[in-house]
């Protein structure tokens, strides 16, 4: 019984033919995916442009009674703090911010309200610390509190509504 022998151009044309049956069937694949609808509805987020700062200044209370309760632990009230800063920022410059992070929010150009958006971006870079940093290794970590972050939140909103 004898081996039939395969010589390199046998073996390059059965390569070739693999990879284009593969290709097809990649192709074939890719047709009968189903597509992303390109009209995505814009995400909407917690609250409406119709709230006034005393609505927003609630739920920074809220947070702030939450902490103090023992119901919640600083690095959430500071995380907590940051998602309402980021919303109230998101609903008015119309663009969701909510998952950019400080490095995202520096590389941003952002032209209309620029003013209230690097008084955003000073909020969240002063967040980072008590939220983000060990407290033992971190000066701004360790004196920040809860209640100076809150006041921070409050301030960006009531001077970007004002």
């Amino acid at each position: 019984m004898t081996v039939p022998h395969i010589d390199n151009v046998d073996a390059f044309l059965w390569c070739a033919v693999v990879l284009v049956v593969l290709a097809l069937i990649a192709i074939v694949i890719a047709c009968l995916r189903p597509r992303r609808r390109q009209g995505r509805a814009p995400k909407q987020w917690r609250h409406s442009v119709t709230h006034s700062a005393s609505q927003w200044d609630a739920d920074i209370e809220k947070i702030r009674s939450s902490y103090q309760a023992g119901d919640i632990t600083e690095t959430e009230a500071y995380a907590s703090l940051a998602g309402i800063a980021r919303s109230f920022a998101s609903e008015r410059l119309g663009t969701d911010l909510t998952s950019n992070t400080l490095l995202d929010l520096n590389r941003r150009h952002q032209v209309s309200n620029k003013e209230h958006f690097d008084a955003f971006k000073q909020t969240i870079a002063a967040l980072y610390p008590p939220e983000f940093a060990d407290a033992s290794r971190n000066r701004a970590a360790s004196e920040a509190n809860v209640d100076a972050a809150a006041d921070w939140v409050e301030s960006l909103i009531g001077r970007w509504i004002a």
